[in-house]
Formats: structure tokens, sequence, C-alpha cells
């Protein structure tokens, strides 16, 4: 349990430097980052296609991903 709570507590300190972050970014930055991140993650993905993973690893692994590159798509 403690395991988990360490990992959550991880979880929102790195959510809300995010938040805190993004709105300071211009668009180019925007971009630069999304590309980055996008990169970052199909490294992560192509890790574990070796290895057997839950399918809620997946699950959650695109929702945040989605949900960080949805944050990250410059302002109108």
């Amino acid at each position: 349990m403690a395991l988990a709570a360490c990992l959550g507590a991880r979880v929102v300190v790195m959510t809300t430097l995010i938040d805190a972050m993004f709105p300071h970014l211009s668009v180019s930055q925007r971009l630069e980052v999304s590309r980055s991140f996008r990169l970052g993650v199909e490294n992560v993905m192509s890790l574990t296609d070796d290895r057997i993973m839950p399918e809620e690893f997946h699950a959650a692994l695109l929702e945040q991903t989605n949900v960080f590159l949805a944050a990250l798509k410059p302002l109108d």
C-alpha cells in the first residue's frame, strides 16, 4: 500500500507541475514538447512489446498520453 501511495503522490506532483508549465509555453514550444513526448511514449510502448503487461497498464498509458497531448495543443 505504501508503494501505491508513493506512486500516487509522484503522479500528483508531476501533473501539478505540468499544469503549471503548459500555459507558459509558446506555440512552437508546445509543438516541440508534443513531438518529443510522442517519441518518448512510442519508445516506452516498444519496450513493453517484449514484456507481458496488464491491459490496465496499456489503457492508463494511452489515457494519460491523450490527456497530456490535449493539454499541449496550442491555444487559439
